[in-house]
């Protein structure tokens, strides 16, 4: 993690305070006194928890200092940085940094309505502090939810998720080429459950969540709750990679992620589709959707399925 290393590196040894770090892994963590952990997804929060820490769900309480690792994406990064600095004390300081790749150039510039900067740089990224004055973070800079629109349906998502302007391509191919569906269906890796939605259009009377960004598993109940009024849902925050239940489902959809909230990570999009695959109960399927550069045909064959391609665009 480049722009975990620049925080590292400009972080120092000086006294902090109060410190709490979101967004942030690392065994440095400990150097800065345990500090107060937050994180929304599961596979950074169990391994903050295997370190020692304790993550939590949001910022809470007034800190001396606030070490940010933001999105990439802009809008969620401004509403990010917002909700950070409401949490610093006057005289507190925010850090934040991303790598060069991810927009850590132009973080100086984007920080600077704050008040004066200084940046440091290392490991192909940058870090940025800013001490609090008096001012407030712009007010456009707060968290706004957003909706998407699909036929007459109307899903509420926000800036950070993971297609959040529009439905995904890949999920409305899966959503198009579902057969009808009975009984209870598992959605592995829901996001804001535009899938869990079709699901339910195409005859599911119960549906199991699972979703590693514990922000998307919420817009998921919320657009469930609001479309699909009283279906029985489940939901769990959950890594699929290792808290799927084996053998447990008749039906799963999957759009598997390649990706983490910074990195691409073609192994974790693998070992998603096998953890998938493995809850999958005898006699039932599998139904996923996924970028035709990704060898998952091979990988399902090989682990004793019965593979059909129903549908493929250029993509």
């Amino acid at each position: 993690m480049s722009a975990t290393d620049a925080l590292a590196h400009a972080l120092g040894t000086a006294p902090l305070g109060r410190v709490a770090a979101v967004g942030v892994e690392g065994a440095w963590l400990a150097r800065l006194g345990v500090p107060y952990v937050v994180s929304t997804f599961k596979p950074a929060a169990d391994r903050l928890r295997q370190a020692g820490h304790t993550p939590h769900p949001a910022l809470d309480g007034l800190f001396d200092t606030v070490v940010l690792y933001p999105s990439r994406d802009k809008e969620a990064l401004k509403a990010q940085v917002a909700d950070a600095w409401a949490h610093l004390q006057p005289g507190g300081t925010l850090w934040a940094a991303l790598g060069n790749d991810e927009g850590g150039r132009s973080l100086p510039d984007l920080l600077a309505p704050l008040g004066d900067t200084a940046s440091f740089s290392k490991a192909r990224a940058r870090a940025v502090a800013v001490v609090k004055t008096a001012i407030a973070a712009p007010a456009d800079w707060a968290l706004k939810p957003h909706t998407v629109t699909d036929g007459p349906d109307r899903y509420t998502t926000h800036p950070g998720l993971f297609s959040w302007r529009e439905v995904d391509d890949g999920s409305r191919l899966l959503a198009t080429h579902l057969p009808p569906l009975k009984g209870p269906v598992a959605d592995v890796g829901c996001g804001w459950g535009y899938l869990s939605v079709q699901a339910v259009r195409k005859g599911a009377t119960t549906l199991t969540l699972f979703e590693a960004e514990s922000q998307a598993l919420a817009a998921a109940q919320t657009n469930l709750a609001a479309l699909c009024p009283g279906v029985p849902v489940t939901a769990h925050w959950a890594d699929a990679t290792a808290d799927l239940p084996p053998r447990a489902f008749a039906t799963v959809l999957a759009n598997p992620p390649f990706h983490t909230p910074h990195d691409t990570d073609v192994a974790m999009g693998q070992s998603f589709v096998r953890a998938c695959w493995r809850a999958v109960a005898p006699g039932g399927r599998l139904w996923l959707v996924a970028n035709r550069t990704l060898p998952y045909e091979a990988l399902l064959r090989a682990d004793g399925g019965r593979v059909n391609v129903r549908a493929e665009t250029g993509r």
